[in-house]
């Protein structure tokens, strides 16, 4: 399927913009990708726009272009809330970015309790910062029992997925059913082969630690594996689950509680309504 924009320094006109594609009016033509870090799958496919390369990063990374053009996708984490809006899809943009040079990839984490908060958002910095689902989330929101709901689908990768969509173990942004955590988002960078042919690529894992302030995690610091860290002295190694606002007794990081107060006032908002109308 072609892409296309719509440029304003042409009359407002849509200007196809493939693979093979020169330069748009006013916005220049495909930056090419030098460098790219961090935990993510490599894609290169042929389709009828011709050959791409596209980055996928799982977790956060960064990316050094010689600025100019991309594709994107971006999606934030997804939720688990115990009231409603009971699951929710990460929020999705997609679509062509004029980026600079150098940028730090943020991946949105998923909802990891049955909590009052939602997903973590995704961004690429500097360009676009992509927040968490509100409500309503539009396009991505299901309440339960109506798995699979929602969704946007996209082969950015050059494989056809429904990313944000409400329904077990569907990658990027999702949502889980059965009571469980909302799944991690995903950010995915596409250009033409052409233009990502001599990339520096380092993959690495994150190493995390929490700061715990009375037994509580007021923040956790991601740090890439592959360079020397020396830690603060209120910083605790843990793993890529925990979050802010989990428990630490001293040996072991736990989820906190559900908050079950927003289910109370409504189921109690509505044991007053039914009341009123007899």
């Amino acid at each position: 399927m072609p892409i296309y924009t719509k440029v304003a320094d042409d009359g407002g006109k849509w200007v196809e913009i493939g693979a093979n594609s020169g330069e748009l009016p006013g916005l220049g033509g495909w930056t090419t990708i030098e460098e790219v870090s961090g935990t993510y799958d490599k894609h290169e496919y042929n389709d009828a726009d011709g050959d791409w390369v596209a980055y996928e990063f799982k977790d956060n990374g960064t990316i050094t272009t010689s600025g100019g053009i991309v594709d994107a996708l971006l999606v934030g984490g997804g939720s688990y809330r115990t009231s409603v809006p009971r699951f929710c899809g990460g929020r999705v943009n997609e679509g062509l970015l004029l980026i600079g040079e150098s940028h730090t990839i943020t991946v949105g984490k998923g909802q990891q309790t049955q909590s009052a908060t939602w997903g973590s958002g995704s961004a690429i910095s500097g360009v676009i910062e992509q927040g968490p689902v509100p409500y309503p989330a539009t396009g991505n929101y299901a309440d339960a029992g109506t798995a699979p709901n929602g969704g946007v689908i996209s082969n950015i990768t050059g494989s056809e997925v429904n990313y944000a969509a409400h329904s077990l173990g569907t990658p990027g942004g999702s949502t889980a059913v059965n009571n469980t955590a909302g799944l991690d988002g995903v950010v995915v960078i596409r250009v033409p082969a052409a233009n990502a042919q001599s990339v520096s690529e380092t993959r690495h894992s994150w190493l995390n630690f929490a700061t715990v302030e009375n037994g509580v995690v007021t923040s956790v610091n991601k740090t890439p594996d592959n360079i020397p860290y020396t830690t603060a002295v209120d910083e605790i190694p843990c793993g890529p689950e925990v979050a802010e606002g989990w428990n630490y007794d001293g040996s072991e990081f736990v989820a906190p509680e559900p908050d079950h107060s927003e289910q109370i006032k409504e189921l109690e908002e509505t044991l007053k309504n039914l009341r009123s109308a007899k």
